[in-house]
C-alpha cells in the first residue's frame, strides 16, 4: 500500500503535462499577386562629355572647358533647360609613356581631361536632334542614353492595387476548392517592382549622327504576398 501514492501522483502528472490542442487555430492561406502595364518611356537621360588631352593639366583643362562651353550652348540651342542639366563627373589624368626600359619608373607625358555632363530631354521625340547637336557642339564621348517613366510612382500605385486584387482573386479561389470561405487579411508583403531606366548601350560619337533612337515600350510590375484568414 505504501506504494500506492507515488503512482497516482506520477500519473496525474503525466496527465497535466500532455500537450492540449487548441481550440481556436487560425486556419490560413497564402497566396502571391502579381500585375503588369506596359508603358511608352516619357523621358530620356542622355550622358555626353568631352576628353581633351594636353602636355600639362592646365592646357587640357583649358581645351576641355573651352570645348564645354560648346556642348552647354548646344544643349540651350535645342532647348534644354539650365536645371535639366548638371555635371556628372570631372576628372584629371596623367598619360604615361607605353615604352619603359628595365627599373625605369613612368614617365608622365601628357594630361588627359574628362568632363561628363547629363541632360534631361523631356521629349523624347527630340532625343535625335540632342544627340546631333551635342555631337556638333564638340561632345566626342557619349556614355549613354536612358529612357524612364516620369509617372512610375504613380502607376507602381496603381498596380499594387492590381496586386492585392489578384491575390484575392486566387485565395477565394482556393478557398473555395477546399471547402472554406475567405476571412479578413492577416499580412501584406511587398515583395518587389519592375522597371526603372532602360539604357542603351554607349556608343562613340561619330556613330550616333542622324541615327533614329525609338524609345519602345517598358514593362512596370508588382507582386505581393498576401495571407488571408479562412473560415
Amino acid at each position: 500500500m505504501r506504494h500506492t501514492l507515488p503512482i497516482l501522483a506520477l500519473i496525474v502528472f503525466a496527465a497535466t503535462a500532455a500537450p492540449a490542442r487548441s481550440a481556436d487555430t487560425v486556419r490560413q492561406v497564402t497566396v502571391t499577386g502579381q500585375a503588369q502595364l506596359s508603358v511608352t518611356p516619357d523621358r530620356a537621360q542622355v550622358s555626353a562629355g568631352v576628353v581633351t588631352q594636353a602636355p600639362t593639366a592646365a592646357a587640357a583643362v583649358s581645351e576641355n572647358s573651352t570645348a564645354m562651353q560648346g556642348v552647354f550652348a548646344a544643349l540651350k540651342r535645342v532647348g534644354i533647360a539650365e536645371a535639366d542639366v548638371r555635371t556628372a563627373g570631372f576628372n584629371v589624368s596623367p598619360v604615361f609613356d607605353d615604352v619603359r626600359a628595365p627599373r625605369q619608373a613612368p614617365r608622365i607625358v601628357a594630361y588627359q581631361v574628362a568632363n561628363t555632363v547629363t541632360a534631361l530631354v523631356r521629349d523624347p521625340d527630340r532625343l535625335g536632334d540632342t544627340l546631333d547637336a551635342l555631337i556638333a557642339g564638340g561632345a566626342n564621348n557619349l556614355h549613354g542614353v536612358s529612357f524612364f517613366v516620369a509617372r512610375d510612382e504613380e502607376l507602381q500605385d496603381t498596380l499594387r492595387v492590381e496586386a492585392v486584387k489578384d491575390a484575392r482573386r486566387k485565395a477565394a479561389m482556393m478557398a473555395e476548392a477546399a471547402g472554406a470561405t475567405l476571412g479578413p487579411v492577416l499580412t501584406i508583403v511587398e515583395n518587389g517592382r519592375g522597371g526603372g531606366p532602360v539604357p542603351l548601350a554607349r556608343m562613340q560619337a561619330e556613330s550616333v549622327r542622324s541615327v533614329p533612337v525609338a524609345a519602345g515600350t517598358e514593362t512596370l510590375t508588382m507582386a505581393v504576398t498576401v495571407t488571408f484568414e479562412l473560415h
